[in-house]
């Protein structure tokens, strides 16, 4: 939080939402328990590595499906775990 990514809720459901260094919203988390992230990979400082590096982290935590390729994501995905299996 100390470094101004946490972004107040625009809509009416999300609880917060993370933004890069560029001020491009990532990812959204809502209530419900579902995650909305954006892949599009000029919103990663890190460009294509650390797009695929979240989503690395979001299979490993069963977000996503583990063979999902994030590249043929043409803006965003809305992930939950129970759309993982």
């Amino acid at each position: 939080m100390e470094n101004g990514r946490f972004l107040e809720s625009e809509t009416k459901a999300p609880l917060f939402s993370v933004s890069g260094k560029s001020d491009d919203r990532l990812l959204t988390v809502f209530a419900s328990g579902h995650v909305y992230v954006w892949f599009e990979e000029h919103r990663y400082p890190g460009g294509v590595t650390e797009r695929d590096s979240l989503a690395v982290e979001l299979q490993s935590r069963d977000l996503m499906k583990a063979n999902f390729d994030v590249s043929a994501i043409k803006k965003a995905r809305r992930c939950h775990a129970s759309w993982a299996s």
